[in-house]
């Protein structure tokens, strides 16, 4: 009977045991990032993309990670577009300042990647190399993220398209040159003006 019971107890424990293992397993999450098309002439392939962890979950809050301690912002407060915005652009210079990497990767011929296996926590995602794209703003993203339509609450399977912009045009030689002979068609109006009038 006492073994029974032991067996039965120890049953019970390895199935709480699997439950908590298969749970912690459902709390990974994913970003899958789509490409919009850019102006005529650009591309959305083989634009490499980096995903960096750059804040943890802890009692409910989110924390920098330890490499990001000193960074002057509060993860928590941030509530507008353009709080976010500002807030992922200073991170991304900071993590290029003390060379902090995370995952790279490249998109498909869609101009979509995935990173998956994500703890929880905010992650950066920026641009390291756009190929013929356009240039990628760095933006920030929580996994999960509130979903009113998911089972908890909580969605863990995030898919986002990045903000983006055209590349300002390089000055070409013969627009430095025109600008030169407009000038210089100036000055020889003023100087012939000049001359004009002390003929006169």
């Amino acid at each position: 009977m006492c073994k029974k019971l032991i067996t039965a107890v120890f049953t019970v424990f390895l199935f709480l045991i699997s439950i908590t293992a298969v749970s912690a397993l459902d709390e990974v999450g994913s970003i899958t990032v789509n490409l919009e098309e850019g102006k005529k002439g650009t591309s959305v392939k083989n634009v490499e993309l980096e995903l960096i962890k750059v804040g943890d979950v802890v009692n409910g809050q989110y924390l920098f990670i330890d490499d990001l301690h000193d960074i002057e912002i509060d993860l928590n407060t941030l509530e507008t577009a353009e709080d976010m915005k500002n807030a992922a652009y200073t991170i991304s210079k900071i993590t290029v300042s003390k060379n902090i990497v995370g995952t790279r990767k490249t998109t498909n011929d869609y101009g979509t990647v995935k990173f998956d296996q994500l703890e929880k926590g905010v992650y950066l995602l920026q641009a390291t190399d756009i190929n013929r794209y356009e240039n990628i703003m760095p933006t920030l993203i929580s996994v999960p993220v509130f979903n009113n339509e998911s089972k908890n609450g909580m969605n863990y399977d995030i898919s986002i398209i990045p903000k983006h912009s055209p590349i300002a045009a390089a000055k070409t030689n013969d627009t430095a040159n025109l600008k030169i002979f407009v000038v210089l068609a100036g000055v020889s109006a003023v100087i012939i003006a000049i001359i004009r009038r002390e003929a006169i």
